[in-house]
């Protein structure tokens, strides 16, 4: 019998991306994936198309107007503030 619990959550693989514009340096925001093509396609989805080839093709959307940085992560408890 197959034990899915033995095996890490879909979420362990995959990094954290911030995408912004490489001309404006506005941030688009964070999306992750296990590749930068896979945060591409949510960032994508995120702005209603089927994948980032489909914003690809209506001209809305070029990875070379991108920059995707790896998110490091978070490895540390929050600061505590207060008596908390």
């Amino acid at each position: 019998m197959f034990n899915a619990s033995i095996l890490p959550p879909p979420e362990a693989n995959m990094t954290t991306y911030e995408i912004s514009n490489k001309a404006s340096g506005h941030v688009l925001g964070e999306y992750q994936g296990v590749t930068e093509r896979d945060a591409l396609d949510a960032l994508a989805r995120d702005a209603g198309y089927d994948n980032y080839d489909d914003a690809y093709r209506q001209g809305l959307m070029d990875e070379n107007d991108l920059t995707l940085s790896p998110v490091p992560p978070v490895t540390s408890s929050p600061a505590r503030y207060g008596r908390g």
